[in-house]
């Protein structure tokens, strides 16, 4: 049951029309769309008899499903003529944007016509692509009420664009224009300089085929900034703030940087002024970017973000992560863009800052996820394993032109070992071809990641040089029982296994149960299933090892609930 307060409405229904009123001055009604009415509708759990009677009430409606029903049934809709105006208003505001929408609602009935006529609200917002007629009836009807603007068409007629926008620059609440011209996108600059301070949203895009290096500038005066909340600018540089902008909580940035005269600094001057900011996104094609920041250890702090998006060259990416400091809670997705000379392990290795610098989101990673498969190279870091886990790093690496990134993925899972080695990192899923990462490559990545539990390989590649490693570190360790002592359970797919494969994987699960560093699960996906078994089952026979039951089937092998003479708990090989 919902109880819809009463309130004066503009058109006043008959005696015969009105609806029947509680003691408490409520309707008793409802609609099928009350969903999205949620901040006017306050749900109950009593009615009118249940307000005398409380417990009758209840009774009555747990023996009787169908009365309950009934209920329901009878208060799910109204005739439109008995809706409040406040209530039917709430409904058109949604669909305030469509344009064929307000016309349809004058056509509906007296009632609906009146309200939408008498609602400036309903017609503030403004799209470039109508006619001029509905364009002109909207500004009237509208009154002095704020304005939102919207255009997706390319304009490049500033005269046009500055006759329309002039005269009600003071009330524009709202405004998004996608695709400016050079020309228009200037005229525009100059105009909104000496605007009121109403604008609450801001987007403005220079269409990408008129972006040069010349690029109109945005200035962020104090009059006209300061409630605004929402800046998107693309191919239009910023001018620095004269004044903190504390109402802005999203800002997104694509090729305002282009000038060759723009520095890291600019972007921490912007940073620095926006306290409140909740989501950044800046995306940049500009090769050239100065690194070096007026002061060596300059840090700011963005203590409110919660999303962050980054789409640049290495330069503009690793000088932006070394000089901010992050929170705990923020997503950070990274999009290095590298050209085919840069193809290197450098380029990598100097995107994350030494030790992570002050990303604070990336101080509890446990999980990470390495993809390589040709020109895709991905990164993945999670804060937690399992299904619970929120993603913390999203990194991807472009070639442009695109390249054969295969090579890179040793010495990368080196570096971003040393990277997160203090981050006590549990779990580690590398997909790629393995088999260009030797013996060494798989030591020190391991003795870098000493609190490793899972591990999970593919797509292809020898497993030999993985037991190899596992089996004899290197020899300042050789006796460290603290290499890889957590390591429970692998997993590898499209594993190339051999005699040699199944004599290393044997004595590794002898050794680590000797020396309580027993394996729980060893899953391999191979295509020599059948004479991988053999070997593996002989090998373990020598070994000493016994399974208490083994099943054997088409197109999988597994050998399962084993007691605790078995040093390892289940063994599966499946195609």
């Amino acid at each position: 049951m919902y109880l819809i307060s009463w309130v004066a409405i503009s058109s006043s229904p008959t005696a015969s029309q009105r609806p029947a009123v509680s003691p408490s001055g409520h309707i008793l009604t409802s609609v099928n769309i009350l969903e999205l009415l949620a901040e006017i509708i306050v749900p109950t759990v009593s009615c009118i008899p249940a307000e005398a009677h409380p417990r009758r009430a209840s009774a009555k409606l747990a023996a009787d499903p169908q009365h309950a029903f009934r209920l329901l049934s009878h208060n799910a809709k109204v005739p439109i003529n008995r809706l409040p105006g406040e209530l039917l208003f709430k409904i058109f505001y949604v669909h305030k944007l469509s344009s064929a929408l307000r016309i349809g609602l004058t056509h509906v009935c007296h009632h609906w016509r009146e309200l939408a006529l008498t609602s400036p609200l309903l017609w503030t917002a403004i799209c470039l692509e109508d006619k001029v007629e509905f364009v002109d009836a909207c500004l009237r009807r509208s009154a002095v009420a704020p304005l939102t603007i919207v255009s997706r068409c390319y304009i490049q007629d500033e005269l046009a664009l500055m006759k329309f926008i002039a005269p009600h620059i003071g009330r524009i609440r709202a405004l998004d224009l996608r695709s400016l011209s050079t020309s228009a996108a200037e005229a525009l600059m100059r105009q909104l300089r000496g605007s009121k301070g109403l604008m609450e949203s801001v987007t403005l895009h220079v269409h990408p085929g008129c972006r040069s290096l010349t690029t109109p500038t945005f200035v962020l005066a104090r009059n006209s900034t300061r409630q605004l909340r929402s800046l998107s600018l693309g191919g239009i540089a910023i001018a620095a703030p004269s004044s903190p902008l504390t109402a802005l909580t999203r800002l997104d940035l694509t090729d305002t940087f282009l000038a060759s005269t723009a520095t890291i600094d600019d972007i921490l001057d912007l940073l620095e002024n926006c306290p409140r900011l909740e989501t950044l996104s800046i995306n940049e094609r500009c090769r050239r970017f100065p690194v070096k920041s007026k002061s060596a250890d300059r840090r700011v702090s963005i203590s409110n973000l919660r999303h962050m998006q980054l789409a640049a060259h290495t330069a503009l990416i690793s000088g932006l992560l070394s000089c901010i400091i992050l929170p705990s809670d923020t997503t950070l997705e990274i999009k290095c863009l590298i050209s085919t000379h840069g193809v290197s392990p450098a380029s990598i290795r100097t995107v994350l800052p030494d030790g992570l610098g002050g990303l604070g989101n990336l101080a509890a990673i446990r999980s990470l996820h390495v993809f390589v498969s040709s020109n895709i190279f991905r990164i993945r870091a999670y804060d937690m394993v399992g299904s619970a886990a929120i993603k913390k790093l999203d990194m991807d690496f472009d070639n442009d032109p695109p390249a054969d990134m295969s090579s890179m993925l040793p010495q990368a899972l080196v570096e971003l070992a040393r990277s997160f080695t203090s981050r006590g990192v549990r779990d580690l899923q590398i997909v790629g071809d393995y088999g260009l990462l030797t013996e060494g490559v798989w030591r020190e990545m391991f003795a870098h990641l000493p609190y490793i539990q899972d591990i999970e390989i593919g797509s292809r590649g020898t497993v030999n040089k993985l037991f190899a490693a596992l089996l004899a570190p290197s020899s300042a360790d050789a006796t460290d029982p603290s290499f890889c002592r957590d390591l429970r359970r692998i997993y590898i797919r499209g594993a190339q296994l051999d005699v040699d494969s199944a004599a290393r994987m044997s004595t590794l699960v002898a050794n680590r149960s000797l020396q309580n560093r027993r394996l729980d699960t060893l899953a391999l996906s191979c295509y020599q299933r059948v004479r991988w078994f053999l070997h593996f089952q002989m090998m373990v026979k020598r070994s000493r090892l016994w399974v208490s039951r083994f099943q054997f089937r088409e197109d999988w092998i597994s050998m399962v609930r084993c007691t605790n003479r078995c040093p390892i708990s289940s063994v599966w090989s499946y195609r």
